[in-house]
């Protein structure tokens, strides 16, 4: 609150006492979503790493606990900005990955470095032609909404929206548009 405080206009003998903002349901469901799949992978992964031989944690052995850290990483990453293989870990934050404007090469480069193959690098040139550069427009979308599920960040696949997101950014700094 005390963020805010100097933005809001007030007289001298106030100040902002509460705020709060609403949370729309869809995101409140999205987020548990997202919790029970990486939860279950997670589980799935422990369980195939260790195979049947260990039925609780109280039963691993110092070698298993290098194992069931690897897996916690790989599953437990903290949302769209870090994605973790391992102990090699990879800071995908758009913010560190500058496209300047019209730059297609850097942009092809991170693209294809991210898992997308050629095919699809040219989809989205067609696409970007179609729709021309002022604007993300349908055939672009449509083109994000096909590549997302291929996007690679450090060797893992990651989230559709995270996906979505990433590219989004991407392109917008490639058209040169506001983020």
């Amino acid at each position: 609150m005390l963020f805010y405080q100097d933005k809001i206009p007030t007289n001298n003998d106030m100040a902002l006492i509460s705020a709060f903002q609403e949370i729309p349901k869809g995101a409140l469901v999205g987020l548990l979503d997202t919790i029970r799949t990486r939860v279950l992978n997670m589980a799935l992964e422990m369980k195939d790493e260790l195979g049947g031989r260990v039925n609780n944690l109280s039963q691993l052995s110092s070698d298993d606990d290098e194992r069931v850290e690897h897996t916690v990483v790989t599953n437990i990453y903290g949302g769209t900005n870090v994605i973790a293989s391992g102990n090699a870990i990879i800071n995908a934050n758009i913010n560190q990955t500058s496209i300047s404007q019209g730059d297609w090469g850097h942009l092809a480069q991170v693209l294809r470095g991210s898992g997308l193959q050629t095919s699809s690098l040219d989809e989205l040139k067609s696409a970007i032609q179609e729709d021309g550069t002022g604007s993300i427009g349908g055939k672009i979308m449509a083109w994000i909404k096909n590549a997302a599920p291929a996007v690679l960040a450090g060797g893992v696949k990651i989230g559709a929206s995270a996906a979505e997101s990433f590219l989004v950014a991407l392109l917008k700094q490639y058209l040169g548009l506001p983020s």
